[in-house]
């Protein structure tokens, strides 16, 4: 037999169907046969002798069929087949259901057996879902504080262990973008913030709440109630957070804040602990920043 055929060899005689000429042909790299036109194999018509055009193109038409008949396009099903889109338009079109969110959409059935936009979260291009660009920020800030170790504050949320239970934008959409609007109308879009109710769980639909920005950091994980005492003549006072006591002793919060950072991180070293930064004790530390009261700062829940 001649291998003039490409990726295939003919394996029949030749016979005609009307008035062109056909025979049997098999894929050398699959073992795939076919019958089709002598010369346009012969030719390489559209690479119709090609095992890449050819055989696989054929399987993805087979597979594409096997979806609409049975009715497996992912996160959705077909609701209805509303035949061609036109006179003009001979694209087969149909009614699609989401079976995570029950949105409805009429697109092409080719594109959704090939698996395009078959996923729940392509919802979101749905016509009736609407958002604004800061919504959406306040979404991928949420899932960058989680999952990119190279975010700068990653330690403060995934590193830390905090996770995001949303995936899809739309779910997050479904869930608080009316809540957001009620926010944005109050106090504005600037001061329209993701606030974690609780500052040691997860970003989840019981613990988000949108806050101001006064009130995310008065929010903070170094915002726990604790007790200031004088050891000196040995008095106590108990604020709600370490906020109230730097104003309460007219200490600068920012001071605060980076040595309470240092305090919370430490090391155990000879003995006692250390700040792992620049080896200050924690009374150290505390003593530099309130220098008149030697205090004693205890953290309770």
């Amino acid at each position: 037999m001649s291998n003039e055929f490409g990726d295939f060899d003919i394996v029949s005689s030749t016979y005609r169907k009307s008035t062109t000429k056909y025979a049997k042909f098999k894929c050398r790299i699959c073992g795939k046969e076919k019958d089709a036109p002598y010369y346009s194999m012969k030719d390489n018509n559209k690479g119709v002798n090609n095992h890449k055009k050819s055989c696989l193109r054929q399987d993805e038409i087979e597979r594409r069929k096997e979806n609409i008949n049975n009715n497996d396009f992912e996160d959705f099903i077909l609701l209805k087949d509303l035949g061609n889109r036109s006179e003009k338009d001979r694209h087969h079109i149909g009614l699609f259901k989401c079976k995570v969110c029950g949105r409805e959409k009429i697109v092409k059935l080719q594109t959704m057996a090939k698996g395009v936009g078959t996923s729940h979260m392509y919802c979101i291009i749905n016509d009736g879902v609407k958002f604004t660009d800061h919504f959406k920020s306040l979404f991928n800030n949420m899932k960058t504080r989680c999952n990119n170790p190279n975010y700068e504050k990653f330690h403060r949320y995934g590193g830390r262990g905090i996770k995001c239970d949303y995936e899809y934008l739309i779910d997050f959409y479904d869930d608080f973008y009316d809540l957001y609007l009620k926010h944005v109308e109050q106090y504005g879009e600037s001061e329209t913030t993701i606030d974690r109710i609780d500052v040691d769980g997860d970003y989840t639909k019981d613990n988000i709440r949108f806050a101001t920005l006064l009130e995310q950091s008065r929010n903070r994980s170094d915002m726990r109630s604790v007790k200031v005492t004088d050891t000196i003549d040995n008095t106590s006072l108990y604020f709600n957070s370490i906020g109230y006591a730097a104003e309460y002793y007219s200490v600068p919060r920012t001071n605060l804040d980076n040595a309470l950072y240092h305090i919370k991180n430490p090391t155990f070293n000879n003995g006692r602990y250390k700040c792992e930064y620049c080896d200050k004790s924690e009374l150290e530390h505390l003593t530099i920043i309130i220098p008149k009261l030697n205090p004693l700062i205890e953290f309770f829940d």
